[in-house]
C-alpha cells in the first residue's frame, strides 16, 4: 500500500523546507572606505587625482559643480535664470530722408490700455543706446542683430510688476519714407537658453498716432505681423506722424526647477576594486567633492560618504601637452580585464577633441557614457562568457579627429 500525503499537508512541508534555507544577511557599512586628494595644487582643465582605499560594491562621485553637488542629491535645485532679449532691426531705403525714426523703451507703469492718451501718461525709459542701431540700407533691408541684452534689471524695483516694451516711431513733415523693421524677437534665458517669450507670445500692438490717418495707404502702413513689426507709410509725407508698437505685459521669469543633482557612477558591483580616480574641473573655484560608497543586496543597503575640499586655480596660458589630449583613469598599464564568466569593466576617458572607439574583435563591445565634467566620459567594455577554454584578448583603439590614438588591451582570463 502506497504512503499517501494529505494534500493539505503539502504547503506546510514546503514552508518548512523554505524556512531551512539560509536568509540573506544585511550588508555592512563600508567603514574601511576612504578617499584623499593627491593633487594639492589643482588647476582648471588639468587632472585632479584622488586615492581610494577599501572594497565596496558601488562608488558615486559628486564633483561639487552645479548639477553634481551632493548637497542637492535629495532636494530640488532652483535657478533664477537671467532674462535676455535678442532681436534684429533694419531701416531702409538709403534715399529716405527720415533716418533714425525708431526709438526703444520699457515701462513698468503702463496700464495696458493701448491708446495714445494712456501711452503718453506712462513713464518710458529710453534704452535705444543699449541696442545695435541699424544703418540705412538699400531697397533690400539689412538686419542688424542685438544679441542677449540683459533685461532682468528692469524688474529690480518691483519684481512682481510686469514690464512693457515699446518701439516709438516718428516721421518728419515733408520727408521721404524711411521704413523701420524689427524682426527675430525673443526673450530667453542665459543659462538654460529656454525661450520665455517669442515674438508671437510678446503680442505687440501697433497704435497709430497723429498724422497717420491723414495720409492713409492700403499698401504702405504701420503694421504688426506674426513675424515682424514695420513702421511704414507713403513715399512722400506732407505731415508729421508718430506711432507706437507696444508689447503685452512681460513678467519676471519664474525660477527653473532643475531637479536633483546627480553623481557620476565610477564603480559598480561587478567592477574591479578601485584604487584611484581622476577628474578635470573646467573652471577655477572651491569645490566640495564627495565620494559616496555603497554596499547593497536584496535586503539592505549601507553607505558612507567622504567629503574633500578641492581648490582649483585658474589655468596658466600654456599649450596643452601632447599626452594630455587622450587620458584614461581607473586602469593600470593600459590593460582592462574582464572576468572569464563574462561581464563588463569600466575606465574613465578624457579627450580634448572629437573621437571614436573601435574594438578589433567581435566578442567584446564598448559602451560610452558622458560624464559630468569637461570632456569626460565613462567607457564600459562588455563580453560574454569565455567558453574557449583559453585566455583571449583584443585591442580597443581611441582615435581622435586630429589623428591622435591610444590603444588598450582587453583581456578575458589570465594572459
Amino acid at each position: 500500500m502506497r504512503n499517501l500525503i494529505p494534500i493539505f499537508a503539502v504547503p506546510a512541508i514546503l514552508l518548512a523546507a523554505y524556512s531551512c534555507k539560509p536568509s540573506l544577511a544585511p550588508v555592512d557599512i563600508p567603514d574601511d572606505f576612504d578617499a584623499r586628494l593627491v593633487t594639492i595644487n589643482a588647476v582648471e582643465g588639468e587632472r585632479v587625482s584622488f586615492d581610494i582605499t577599501g572594497d565596496v560594491d558601488f562608488i558615486n562621485f559628486y564633483s561639487g559643480e552645479p548639477g553634481s553637488d551632493y548637497s542637492y542629491k535629495d532636494k530640488d535645485r532652483l535657478y533664477q535664470d537671467e532674462m535676455l532679449l535678442s532681436f534684429s532691426t533694419a531701416q531702409y531705403p538709403k534715399n529716405g530722408t527720415n533716418p533714425d525714426c525708431g526709438r526703444f523703451y520699457w515701462s513698468n507703469d503702463f496700464p495696458g490700455i493701448y491708446e495714445e492718451t494712456w501711452i503718453k501718461l506712462a513713464t518710458w525709459h529710453d534704452i535705444t543706446d543699449k541696442i545695435v542701431y541699424p544703418k540705412p540700407s538699400d531697397t533690400n533691408y539689412v538686419l542688424y542683430d542685438t544679441d542677449n541684452l540683459p533685461i532682468s534689471e528692469f524688474f529690480a524695483e518691483a519684481p512682481e510688476m510686469p514690464i512693457y516694451f515699446c518701439w516709438k516711431f516718428y516721421t518728419a513733415e515733408n520727408s521721404k519714407r524711411t521704413r523701420f523693421r524689427i524682426d527675430n524677437w525673443s526673450i530667453h534665458g542665459k543659462q538654460y537658453e529656454q525661450e520665455f517669450y517669442s515674438f508671437v507670445g510678446s503680442a505687440f500692438t501697433m497704435v497709430q498716432g497723429k498724422g497717420c490717418l491723414i495720409e492713409p495707404s492700403s499698401s504702405y502702413y504701420p503694421k504688426v505681423t506674426d513675424k515682424y513689426i514695420l513702421w511704414d507709410g507713403v513715399w512722400e509725407s506732407t505731415v508729421e506722424k508718430e506711432g507706437w508698437a507696444i508689447s503685452a505685459p512681460i513678467k519676471y521669469a519664474e525660477a527653473i526647477n532643475a531637479g536633483h543633482d546627480k553623481g557620476l557612477s565610477i564603480k559598480t558591483i561587478g567592477d574591479p576594486i578601485m584604487r584611484n580616480y581622476n577628474y578635470y574641473y573646467s573652471a577655477p573655484g572651491t569645490y566640495f567633492a564627495v565620494f559616496e560608497a555603497i554596499n547593497s543586496n536584496a535586503v539592505s543597503q549601507k553607505s558612507k560618504t567622504v567629503k574633500i575640499t578641492v581648490n582649483v586655480a585658474p589655468a596658466k596660458d600654456k599649450p596643452i601637452e601632447e599626452e594630455k589630449y587622450i587620458e584614461t583613469s581607473s586602469i593600470e598599464g593600459d590593460v582592462l580585464n574582464i572576468p572569464s564568466e563574462g561581464g563588463s569593466s569600466k575606465f574613465g576617458l578624457r579627450c580634448l577633441s572629437r573621437w571614436e572607439i573601435t574594438v578589433d574583435k567581435a566578442w567584446a563591445s564598448a559602451d560610452i557614457t558622458e560624464g559630468s565634467g569637461s570632456h569626460l566620459y565613462t567607457v564600459g567594455v562588455s563580453a560574454g562568457a569565455n567558453d574557449t577554454g583559453a585566455p583571449r584578448e583584443c585591442t580597443l583603439t581611441i582615435s581622435t579627429a586630429d589623428s591622435k590614438q591610444k590603444t588598450i588591451r582587453i583581456c578575458q582570463g589570465t594572459m
